[in-house]
C-alpha cells in the first residue's frame, strides 16, 4: 500500500450496510495503523439508511450492499448540491441458509417465494412445512422457521427484488434478526431454520443452499468462485457512495481511504475474512490516476485475485474466527 505525500488527520464516518460493517471496521483498524491520526467510524443500520444519512449530511460515505439506481444518485445530488460517486469495493451474495444437517439439495425461485412471501405470487402453494418441499426430508412435517433482516438492508431488498417482487414477508414463524450474523447463527442453532443473509456471514454450522432462479438454468451454489465470476444468480456489489466537488474530486481523507480499499493489503484482509474481492480490472480510473508515481515499482498495482484451484472442487475460503 503506497502512502500519499501528506499526513492525514480526522474522522471519516461511514453509515449503512450491516453486511459491510465488520469488513470496513477491520480495514479501518488497519488503516489507522498506517495513518495514526485518522479514525474510521463505521455505523451500521442498512443500505437505505446509509443513503439517507449521506443525503442529510450525517456521514461522509454511505456503505451500500446492493445495486444503486440512477434515481437514488439523482436524489442525493439534488439534496446535497454535490456529485455522488459510486465506488465498488467488493462483491457479496444474497444467500439462503439452512442448518448444516439439513439435506435439502436446492431450492427454486418458486419454492423460495412460497416459503418467504406472504402472498406467494410466483408459487402455486404456500410452503409451511419441510415436507411441502420434499416429503423425503428428515424434518418431515416440522414447520419451516424463517429468519430475516429488516427490509431496509440491501441484502433483503435484493432478495425481495429477485424472489418476491412487490410482496411482503410471511408473518407466521418469521423472526426478524438485527444483523446478518444473527440470521446465520439461528440457522446454526435450529434444525428447522431457513434464513436470508450475506455470503460474508457464512459459518461452518450453517449451509448455503444452491438456488435455481429459472427453469432453463441449473441450481448454483454460492461459493467464492461463483460469486467472484458472477455465476451465482444473486451476486451483488459492495459499494461506497461518496460526495465530490463540482470537478469530481474527493476530499483528501476520503480519497486516501478508497485508495487503501483497492490496495493489495486490503485485498489480503478481505480474503482472510472469507470475503470476495472486486475484479481488479474494475478499479475506478480516478484511483489509478491518484496512485503515486513510485507505486509503479513498489507493488501498488491493482490487487491480485487468488488463483482459481483447478483440481479441487470449488469452495469458499474458511471464515475468520
Amino acid at each position: 500500500y503506497p502512502l500519499g505525500e501528506q499526513e492525514l488527520k480526522g474522522t471519516l464516518t461511514i453509515a449503512g450496510s450491516a453486511t459491510m460493517a465488520r469488513m470496513l471496521s477491520t480495514l479501518g483498524k488497519d488503516f489507522h495503523e498506517v495513518h495514526p491520526g485518522v479514525r474510521i467510524d463505521v455505523k451500521q443500520g442498512g443500505s437505505s439508511r446509509g443513503l439517507e444519512a449521506l443525503k442529510a449530511g450525517r456521514c461522509d460515505l454511505a456503505a451500500v450492499s446492493r445495486h444503486i439506481t440512477p434515481e437514488q444518485i439523482a436524489a442525493i445530488e439534488k439534496a446535497t448540491g454535490k456529485r455522488a460517486l459510486v465506488i465498488p469495493v467488493g462483491l457479496d451474495a444474497v444467500c439462503v441458509y439452512v442448518n448444516a444437517d439439513n439435506p435439502v439439495k436446492s431450492l427454486t425461485r418458486e419454492q423460495l417465494n412460497g416459503i418467504f412471501a406472504l402472498t406467494h405470487n410466483l408459487s402455486d402453494t404456500m410452503v409451511m412445512r419441510w415436507s411441502d418441499i420434499d416429503p423425503a426430508l428428515p424434518m418431515g412435517g416440522a414447520w419451516v422457521t424463517l429468519y430475516v433482516l429488516d427490509p431496509s438492508h440491501g441484502t433483503m431488498q435484493e432478495f425481495i427484488s429477485n424472489v418476491m417482487p412487490g410482496e411482503r414477508f410471511q408473518t407466521s414463524m418469521c423472526y426478524q434478526q438485527p444483523t446478518p450474523s444473527a440470521v446465520v447463527n439461528a440457522c446454526c442453532a435450529y434444525p428447522n431454520a431457513i434464513g436470508v443473509s450475506s455470503f460474508l456471514a457464512h459459518q461452518p454450522r450453517a449451509r448455503m443452499v444452491p438456488v435455481q432462479m429459472s427453469s432453463d438454468r441449473p441450481a448454483v451454489a454460492p461459493t467464492f468462485w461463483t460469486v467472484h465470476r458472477g455465476e451465482y444468480p444473486m451476486t451483488i456489489p459492495l459499494n461506497l457512495v461518496a460526495l465530490t466537488d463540482a470537478s469530481g474530486t474527493l476530499p483528501p481523507l476520503a480519497l486516501e481511504w478508497v485508495r487503501y480499499l483497492w490496495s493489495q493489503s486490503a485485498a489480503d484482509t478481505v480474503a482472510d475474512m472469507g470475503g470476495v474481492l472486486a475484479d481488479p480490472s474494475n478499479m475506478p480510473e480516478f484511483i489509478r490516476a491518484s496512485m503515486p508515481k513510485r507505486a509503479k515499482s513498489d507493488g501498488a498495482a491493482a490487487p491480485e485475485t487468488p488463483a482459481e484451484p483447478k483440481a479441487a472442487p470449488e469452495q469458499a475460503p474458511a471464515p475468520a474466527k
